[in-house]
């Protein structure tokens, strides 16, 4: 899990860092942790998570508003951190209205539903709960 999240990192630390430089206009190339290339877009203003306990990366790296552009989760932050679910809603109590689009694991996960969201990026760990690497649809 710390793995995933310190590639999530890695990967949101890029996406902060890049929205840095407003002249690229021309999606990002990435390759994720399985091996694939990924387009991401310059500017990515929503997006999924697998689990809501990835907002502790999000709030190490934007602590005004570490939600911002979430648009859809699998679990609630206060699942694994209730006290970081607390902080985070005291400074965006719209965090509680996210919608869920599955449960524990890859087999509930409701494609209509983050379709539905509308996300320009999904954030998926290999070895979370939701949807894995053989998954391509």
């Amino acid at each position: 899990m710390r793995s995933g999240l310190l590639a999530y990192g890695l990967l949101a630390l890029a996406l902060v860092l890049g929205a840095a430089h407003p002249a690229r206009s021309e999606p990002r190339l990435l390759v994720d942790m399985a091996g694939r290339t990924v387009s991401v877009p310059e500017t990515v203003e929503r997006f999924v998570i697998s689990d809501g306990s990835y907002a502790a990366l999000l709030a190490a790296l934007r602590p005004e508003a570490p939600m911002r552009g979430v648009v859809g989760m699998m679990s609630r932050i206060g699942e694994r951190l209730p006290a970081l679910e607390a902080a985070i809603l005291s400074r965006q109590p719209e965090v509680a209205d996210i919608p869920l689009f599955g449960l524990k694991s890859g087999e509930t996960v409701s494609a209509e539903a983050i379709i539905a969201a509308a996300p320009q990026l999904a954030i998926f760990g290999l070895q979370d709960h939701g949807p894995g690497a053989a998954q391509t649809e």
